[in-house]
């Protein structure tokens, strides 16, 4: 189940990063008459971080000109991702990631999300970071996918890397459940791997993984393998159960599957930009 996990969530990067199909495509079943999409993949979080060229930054000698160098970078991204219209107008930010120290937030929503810069660092580059949600209100009021929304913010005044990007893999008529992967996990039917690549050779290598199961009432609901400080995460849980019990935002597609299970693969620094 791991593997066709990852190999699942390699191609729902691929796609949702532009490489492969419409990221609505995924495995569909028969409901009547008509065909339903019962697993699909989907971008979750996001976050970028703008770095200037190198050969600004060797010309650099005063905090002051940094400072102008990433207000000039936040306001280029800012207009070719059109972020004023979609968001509302800019304003200061007092909620800012971890490290940056000044930066801004657009409009009055419940939802995060902001650019900001460190003053004195500008080897942190311009952060950019969407959550879920965010993410979600943005797309959708652009109508693009992540790819689109990489390309248009391209730009000669700063590289683009990814610093953090979630993936989601839906299943909502699951044949298992995540307190049958636990079980399988612990017994070590089911194991997680690294793929190694040696001179075009490629191999699966065992990797011990930090493993953690949350129950309700005697069974596994929720199980995390690694930790939220590492580059790389996965979390399975019960997503059905999970949106019919807190009412959420997807309640109606609970209700309609109820053994919804999501699959949840953070990636970080290197991971994220691979």
């Amino acid at each position: 189940m791991l593997n066709h996990f990852y190999e699942l969530a390699r191609s729902a990067k691929r796609v949702q990063l532009g490489y492969g199909n419409h990221p609505s495509r995924g495995n569909y079943q028969k409901e009547g008459k008509a065909l339903v999409l019962s697993t699909f993949a989907s971008v979750d979080q996001l976050t970028l971080v703008l770095q200037a060229p190198v050969k600004k930054k060797l010309q650099l000698t005063k905090v002051e000109q940094w400072v102008a160098l990433a207000e000039e970078m936040r306001w280029d991204f800012e207009q070719k991702a059109d972020l004023a219209k979609v968001f509302g107008e800019a304003r200061v930010s007092q909620n800012l990631p971890v490290g940056y120290t000044s930066g801004v937030e657009y409009g009055d929503h419940t939802f995060y999300f902001c650019i900001a810069f460190h003053p004195e660092r500008y080897s942190m580059g311009v952060v950019v970071k969407f959550s879920a949600q965010a993410l979600a209100y943005y797309l959708k009021a652009k109508q693009w996918q992540v790819n689109d929304f990489l390309q248009m913010v391209q730009s000669d005044r700063y590289e683009i890397r990814l610093s953090r990007i979630d993936l989601d893999l839906d299943f909502l008529e699951p044949n298992f459940t995540v307190n049958g992967i636990h079980k399988q996990l612990k017994s070590g039917v089911v194991e997680a791997c690294t793929e190694k690549n040696i001179r075009g050779v490629k191999s699966l290598a065992r990797k011990p993984v930090k493993l953690k199961g949350f129950a309700v009432n005697g069974k596994i609901e929720s199980v995390y393998l690694g930790s939220p400080a590492s580059a790389t995460e996965l979390r399975i849980y019960w997503k059905g159960r999970e949106q019919i019990n807190r009412s959420g935002s997807h309640l109606d597609l609970a209700l309609k599957h109820p053994n919804w299970i999501r699959f949840e693969a953070v990636f970080k620094s290197e991971y994220a930009h691979q």
